[in-house]
């Protein structure tokens, strides 16, 4: 059966996902996906090889049974991305009965009332390497594009390294909207968005520390095919230098920003922010 994302909501450096499908008996289950990316990026290397910051629970029977997982966080608390229309209402019930819930009421209701009818522009996140789906980085720019109305998309690879395979995985889980598409892209997730952004009609290509010219890789230099390619890397970067990105908006006439910080760009998250609201504005 195939499973359907019914809702998805972020907070500082993890998210919570919970899916669910149809039975040939008609009867929902459902499973709840989590991802903790920054308690692992807190970790020395050593310590954290072996941590697994995405895990999945036991599928569960029941809108009941789903309302039972949840319950493990406080998930109406964090900042709410996606709500399945179907669900709209049963969820929005919930909120509404969460006396705690305050600084983001009108973030749900929007999305409960709206249904979620398609939206027209989309942005699609790859993390790096060793990340996930919704490290720091992402969660921070995923309210700001669902803030100014995209639905926001992030693709778990934490269980493939080889570029080439994200790229493959990127081409099989992206499915690009009617209006504007982005790709987003960290590290090696800079490098598969700018690979796969030949295979769609994309109109902005925001990249970070992109991991370009590394040794292995298959292509060095890929060449991005979007309306408007922006790059920010970080001055101190010890793992991709950012003369690499020099090299790749100067052939390639892209928008380059140089911040004082490094690889990691976790002190640059609030201009990061800003430079991307200004990205995506002046696509429209």
């Amino acid at each position: 059966m195939k499973k359907e994302k019914i809702l998805e909501v972020v907070g500082d450096g993890g998210g919570i996902s919970l899916y669910g499908w149809k039975t040939r008996q008609g009867k929902w289950r459902f499973q709840l996906s989590t991802d903790e990316s920054t308690i692992k990026s807190m970790l020395s290397q050593e310590d954290a090889a072996g941590v697994q910051h995405t895990s999945s629970s036991p599928a569960v029977s029941g809108w009941q049974g789903a309302l039972r997982l949840l319950s493990r966080y406080p998930w109406r608390q964090l900042y709410p991305l996606y709500v399945h229309p179907g669900f709209a209402d049963v969820v929005w019930n919930e909120v509404e009965a969460d006396n705690e819930v305050s600084w983001n009421r009108e973030d749900w209701l929007g999305l409960c009332l709206k249904r979620n009818d398609d939206r027209s522009h989309t942005v699609c996140f790859s993390h790096g390497k060793e990340s996930g789906p919704w490290g720091t980085k992402i969660s921070a720019m995923a309210k700001v594009a669902a803030g100014i109305g995209f639905h926001v998309v992030s693709i778990d690879y934490c269980n493939e390294f080889d570029p080439m395979e994200r790229v493959k995985r990127h081409l099989c889980e992206f499915k690009p909207s009617n209006g504007l598409n982005v790709l987003v892209g960290s590290s090696m997730g800079g490098y598969v968005a700018t690979v796969s952004s030949s295979h769609y009609k994309v109109d902005g290509l925001f990249l970070m520390a992109p991991a370009f010219w590394i040794p292995g890789y298959p292509e060095q230099f890929p060449s991005p095919h979007a309306r408007r390619t922006s790059i920010v890397h970080g001055l101190h970067d010890e793992i991709v230098p950012c003369r690499n990105s020099v090299e790749f908006a100067l052939k390639h006439q892209a928008e380059l920003h140089l911040l004082e910080d490094d690889h990691q760009l976790s002190k640059s998250i609030p201009i990061i922010c800003e430079l991307f609201r200004a990205f995506l504005e002046s696509l429209h």
